[in-house]
C-alpha cells in the first residue's frame, strides 16, 4: 500500500502526521517507485503487480501526472 501526499511541490510517499506530509515523515518522490515498478513490469512481461494507493493527493491531476510521467498507463487496469 502506497500513501500519497503532495508535498515540495511533488507526489511524495509519505506517513502522515495529522493529515499532512512532513520532512520527518515523508520517505521519497512516488515517481521513483513508480518507476522501479514499471522498470520490472517491462522487464517482465508475464508478471502482475496489485498497487493500493491511499490517495491523499489534492492537486489537479496529480496521481494522473505522475502515471503518465512514468509510463505505467499503458500496463493499468483501473478498477472501477
Amino acid at each position: 500500500m502506497l500513501d500519497m501526499y503532495d508535498f515540495n511541490n511533488d507526489i511524495w510517499l509519505c506517513h502522515s502526521f495529522g493529515g499532512k506530509c512532513y520532512n520527518i515523515t515523508s520517505y521519497q518522490p512516488a515517481i521513483n517507485v513508480l518507476r522501479d515498478i514499471q522498470k520490472f513490469l517491462q522487464e517482465n512481461p508475464s508478471k502482475i503487480v496489485t498497487i493500493f494507493i491511499e490517495d491523499y493527493v489534492t492537486s489537479p491531476r496529480g496521481l494522473t501526472k505522475v502515471f503518465d510521467a512514468t509510463g505505467l498507463t499503458k500496463y493499468m487496469f483501473p478498477v472501477s
